[in-house]
């Protein structure tokens, strides 16, 4: 294949010869040139480290069968193909180039450079670490939950030497205590950490990544401030719903399983920690708060009730 063009996509789909398509083109670039080291100069990268035995593997066995003198004799497609391609006429060049580059790969084997996208990455930046700000002898990790333990107790080793971290940490095991969970801060933090590899949340993180932990505990007085406002006007709203019921000639007994009354009393003592999503709850919607019977023995306050609050 011969083209001025910069890039050459080959389209095809599974088990339609993309290898044999890519082992020949690799092959042409060897065999349009003189320089029996050229192959030092090309970069093939794939996707997986099997791609890449496989492709170093079928062109190895490619030279060896085009250095094979019986290569002359045999009609062998890629063989004919890359003769007729590069116009190397006889056929006896192609066969003579092919001893000449085998023996000069498998004597510079390490120079015969076909690598998947993460390790030529990696061959980068170890390359231009140094312009990177990063140690020379810096490793990659693969196993990603691995890292993130790593970071977490890293992080979690700092308490007790940075006085804003070490108040943050003792306040949000203070507060897992007193929701009746462990105090283990590590738990959560190796939960959460998985989000910072989750492509999904990335761009959330990059909104935040400036925000110091001044900024956190800023929001968390916000927020901590907002919630007591709110829990204060839910509390009120709860007494003046039981007042409601009292003025109304109603009690709690009234009530099918006097779970709404009890609702509410608990919200009016600042006890917020209900549950949702109850029987009675649905009820709400279906009027069939009361006792059975009791609508017509007290229609008034019932109406009233319904009325204002439901």
């Amino acid at each position: 294949m011969q083209s001025n063009q910069p890039f050459t996509i080959y389209n095809a789909s599974a088990g339609s010869g993309k290898t044999f398509t890519l082992v020949k083109a690799y092959l042409k670039i060897l065999f349009s040139s003189n320089k029996p080291y050229l192959f030092k100069n090309i970069l093939a990268i794939t996707f997986t480290n099997k791609a890449v035995a496989e492709m170093k593997g079928r062109i190895i066995d490619t030279l060896k069968q085009f250095s094979d003198k019986d290569i002359l004799k045999l009609d062998n497609p890629m063989f004919l193909s890359i003769c007729d391609e590069l116009n190397l006429r006889p056929p006896e060049q192609l066969h003579k180039k092919a001893i000449t580059l085998l023996e000069s790969i498998i004597h510079n084997y390490a120079a015969f450079d076909i690598s998947t996208i993460d390790g030529f990455t990696h061959k980068l930046i170890r390359t231009f670490a140094h312009d990177l700000k990063l140690p020379l002898n810096f490793e990659v990790e693969l196993d990603q939950e691995s890292l993130l333990r790593e970071a977490v107790d890293s992080l979690i080793s700092k308490a007790g030497t940075d006085a804003v971290l070490t108040k943050v940490l003792v306040d949000f095991a203070i507060e897992k205590a007193d929701d009746d969970k462990s105090y283990d801060v590590a738990f959560d933090f190796n939960k959460i950490a998985k989000l910072l590899v989750n492509e999904n949340d990335i761009p959330f993180f990059e909104k935040i990544k400036d925000k110091t932990l001044d900024d956190f505990k800023a929001l968390k007085s916000k927020l901590k401030k907002d919630i007591n406002n709110e829990e204060a006007i839910i509390a009120e709203k709860a007494k003046q719903l039981l007042t409601q019921f009292e003025t109304s000639g109603l009690e709690f007994k009234d009530f099918s399983g006097a779970y709404l009354p009890k609702h509410f009393e608990k919200l009016s003592n600042n006890n917020f920690n209900v549950a949702f999503g109850s029987k009675w709850q649905d009820n709400i919607e279906n009027g069939t708060l009361y006792q059975k019977g009791l609508p017509q023995k007290q229609p008034e306050p019932l109406t009233v009730c319904n009325h204002k609050y439901f």
